[in-house]
């Protein structure tokens, strides 16, 4: 016995799946929309903060810590170039 394709919803009478609510996704574009413009506005210094705080309207935390380190190798050791961070100790990226 043949099996027949499963009915659309639409012939079933049923509406056609919406898509989700704009909801997190307008966020998440206002979001990029804001860093654009930090990126034209903001002092250098204060940028990547300021772009954390655009982050943490998007997806919460307590605490954050950004920085470059180079490796070193075995003459070197490695050092800690820039960091930043908010919420946490001046001590905390002290190596």
């Amino acid at each position: 016995m043949p099996i027949s394709p499963p009915e659309s919803a639409a012939a079933r009478g049923a509406p056609p799946a919406q898509p989700p609510s704009g909801g997190p996704l307008r966020a998440l574009s206002r979001g990029l929309l804001r860093l654009s413009d930090l990126a034209q506005q903001a002092q250098p210094q204060d940028m990547l903060h300021q772009a954390l705080d655009v982050l943490r309207a998007l997806v919460p935390f307590d605490s954050a810590w950004w920085g470059e380190v180079s490796a070193g190798d075995v003459h070197v050791a490695p050092r800690n170039w820039l960091h930043g961070s908010i919420g946490l100790s001046q001590s905390f990226a002290q190596e």
